[in-house]
């Protein structure tokens, strides 16, 4: 077996990670920001410090041919958030599993956890009235 192989991340954790890392964090708009995040966590756990600090960060986690989507999102969303949640919308709608999480502290308590973009948008009055009728 090639040692080139040794390279590759060992899982999807790993992938999201540097990502992360290549993609967004380097960035000067991410930079801009100011979060405070402890930068050894993998992404899930920087996923949850985010939305903790009030920004919202989508995974795609697709697996195996299925369309999956997690979201961290602050309990307290702006108004910007909102519209921006409203404008992907129908982005949204083509995962076939969904999982938003609006964690209160590091620890998800199931309350947290939707799997339902419409239950979401419901609880946390994102109104699609306006948007479904461009």
């Amino acid at each position: 077996m090639s040692s080139s192989l040794n390279c590759y991340p060992k899982n999807r954790h790993q992938i999201h990670d540097s990502s992360f890392e290549d993609e967004i964090e380097k960035t000067p708009y991410f930079k801009s920001l100011n979060l405070n995040y402890n930068k050894e966590r993998g992404i899930f756990g920087k996923a949850i410090e985010f939305s903790l600090q009030g920004m919202i960060m989508l995974l795609n986690i697709t697996d195996r041919n299925i369309t999956k989507m997690q979201m961290y999102a602050p309990k307290n969303l702006s108004y910007l958030q909102k519209q921006s949640l409203k404008e992907l919308y129908s982005l949204l709608q083509t995962f076939s599993e969904v999982k938003i999480i609006t964690p209160s502290t590091e620890i998800i308590d199931k309350k947290d956890i939707y799997t339902s973009i419409e239950g979401y948008f419901e609880t946390y009055q994102i109104d699609l009235v306006d948007s479904l009728n461009k």
